[in-house]
């Protein structure tokens, strides 16, 4: 369901996984106009470290050999698709915070 948080979810995974695919899709903006969560950017950002926290607690070699994980991009679709708009901008902002945080954890 729509209002259900990221630990929830991901406490249904089997763990530890050999390999983990990460569609980051940021359709869940409230900025998308496919999406129906209403995300800020604050909520997207605490659902992907809710991803990577995952990841990393499951990894057997701990955080300093990280389960390999490929992040892709998803989703994403402003109100206004104009390049110069805002919500064109915040979208491009919103998958740019997906790799940085995966940067960031070595992913």
């Amino acid at each position: 369901p729509p209002s259900t948080p990221p630990s929830q979810i991901l406490a249904t995974l089997p763990a530890p996984p050999n390999f983990v695919i990460y569609q980051a899709g940021v359709d869940p903006a409230a900025s998308d106009r496919m999406g129906r969560l209403s995300l800020s950017r604050a909520g997207l950002r605490a659902r992907n470290a809710a991803v990577f926290d995952w990841v990393t607690a499951r990894s057997p070699g701990g955080p300093e050999v990280p389960i390999p994980t490929l992040v892709l991009m998803g989703g994403g679709y402003p109100k206004k698709s104009e390049e110069d708009s805002q919500e064109f901008s915040e979208m491009v902002e919103l998958h740019a915070d997906v790799f940085v945080q995966a940067a960031e954890r070595n992913y």
